[in-house]
C-alpha cells in the first residue's frame, strides 16, 4: 500500500537506442534486442502490442545512443518519453528553457531528436522524469557520492508525477498509458494542466474555443510558467510564488494543435506537463 511495482525491462539497441517496456499485470515476456526476432523497432512494437506492454523512449537526444525519431514509432504502444534523467534534459536543445542540457561526455546532443522534434512529427508522447541510475534506489542522488569516474558529474535523478485514481498497479498503469503524467528535475512540484476540463495527455475536440487551466505548487519558488504551443512559447507567467493558478487565453485554429507547460523554478529546476492535443470539431 506504499508503492507500486511493474514487470518490465530495458530494450537496449546500438542501432535504435534505448526503450523501456512495462506490462500492466504481474507477468510479461523478456524482450531482448539481441534476439533476431526482437532486434528491430517494428519487432519490439509487435511483441509489445501482442502482450499489451507500454513502451517508453529513453534519453532520445543523449549522445552515444544512436536514437533517431525517423527510424520508427508506433503510437499504439510507444506513448511516453524521458524528458529528464541524470543525463540531462531531452525536451528542447540547450538554451532558454533548458538549464540542464544532456551530458557531453559522449559528444554533442542529437539535434533533431529532442522530444519536441518527435511531437512536431505528430507523435503523441507524454513526458516523464526518471532516474536511469541503474542502482536500485529510485529518486535519490547518492551517485554524487561515488568516486567512480563519470558518476560524480551526473545530475540528480528525475521524478515523475502520476494522476491516478489510487495507488494500485491497474490505476497507475492506466494513468501512464493515457499520459496523465509529468516530469521534474528532482523537485517536488505538484502540477495540473487541462484544456476544456480534459487532463494532460488527452486528445480532444474543440470548436476553436479552449479554456486552459494550469495549477502548480512546489517546494521551490515558481519563477516562470511557459505555455508551449506546437513547440513555441506563446504565453508565459512569472508568479514568483510557491503556488499559483493560471488561465491563459488561447484559441485553437487548426487540427493537431498541441500544448504543454514548462515550469521554471528556483535553482534552474524544471517541471513539464504532458501535452494535450486539440482537433477541430
Amino acid at each position: 500500500g506504499k508503492f507500486v511495482t511493474f514487470v518490465g525491462g530495458e530494450w537496449t539497441s546500438s542501432d535504435f537506442g534505448h526503450h523501456n517496456f512495462i506490462y500492466p499485470g504481474s507477468e510479461g515476456v523478456i524482450i531482448r534486442s539481441s534476439d533476431p526476432n526482437q532486434n528491430t523497432l517494428s519487432r519490439l512494437y509487435a511483441v509489445a502490442l501482442n502482450h499489451k506492454a507500454l513502451i517508453i523512449v529513453n534519453h532520445p537526444a543523449s549522445p552515444g545512443y544512436n536514437f533517431d525519431w525517423d527510424k520508427g514509432h508506433d503510437p499504439e504502444v510507444e506513448r511516453l518519453a524521458e524528458v529528464y534523467s541524470i543525463a540531462g534534459v531531452n525536451e528542447i536543445p540547450p538554451g532558454p528553457g533548458n538549464s540542464f542540457p544532456t551530458r557531453q561526455r559522449k559528444g554533442k546532443p542529437l539535434y533533431g531528436n529532442f522530444i519536441v522534434d518527435g511531437l512536431k512529427k505528430g507523435f503523441r508522447l507524454g513526458m516523464i522524469g526518471v532516474g536511469d541510475t541503474h542502482d536500485g534506489r529510485p529518486g535519490d542522488a547518492l551517485h554524487a557520492l561515488q568516486k567512480t569516474p563519470g558518476y560524480k558529474d551526473l545530475l540528480k535523478p528525475g521524478l515523475m508525477g502520476v494522476w491516478a485514481k489510487d495507488l494500485t498497479r491497474e490505476s497507475v498503469f492506466d494513468a501512464l498509458w493515457n499520459r496523465r503524467v509529468y516530469g521534474t528535475t528532482n523537485n517536488r512540484t505538484w502540477l495540473k494542466f487541462s484544456i476544456n476540463g480534459h487532463p494532460m495527455g488527452s486528445e480532444i475536440k474543440a470548436n476553436g474555443k479552449i479554456a486552459i487551466k494550469v495549477e502548480a505548487a512546489s517546494n521551490l519558488i515558481i519563477r516562470r510558467i511557459d505555455l508551449v504551443r506546437n513547440g513555441e512559447t506563446v504565453r508565459f507567467l512569472e508568479p514568483k510564488r510557491l503556488e499559483t493558478s493560471w488561465s491563459p487565453k488561447e484559441k485553437a485554429t487548426f487540427n493537431g494543435t498541441w500544448y504543454y507547460v514548462r515550469v521554471t523554478l528556483n535553482d534552474d529546476h524544471l517541471a513539464w506537463s504532458s501535452p494535450i492535443w486539440v482537433n477541430m470539431s
